[in-house]
């Protein structure tokens, strides 16, 4: 965790071009649930290296389930203050 927040940090003082699109997210989500089966929802976002691939995942998976093609469970509530 504490190197991820380190490379967000690091990123924020740069301003770079991403290239990730929905539907290539999309693909990539189908690769590895075709692989593995089952993905919690932080295993989806573990190799994002910036806050676009991040939204691009995201929406990508937002997507899939409005077309019906995956669905998530939430096994459960985690709370913290």
């Amino acid at each position: 965790m504490v190197g991820r927040l380190a490379k967000r940090e690091e990123a924020r003082s740069e301003i770079l071009e991403d290239s990730w699109s929905i539907s290539e997210k999309i693909g990539v989500i189908r690769r590895r649930l075709g692989q593995a089966g089952r993905l919690t929802f932080r295993e989806l976002f573990d190799n994002a290296s910036s806050r676009g691939e991040v939204v691009a995942t995201f929406l990508a998976l937002l997507e899939l389930v409005r077309l019906k093609q995956l669905w998530t469970t939430q096994v459960a509530a985690v709370c913290a203050i």
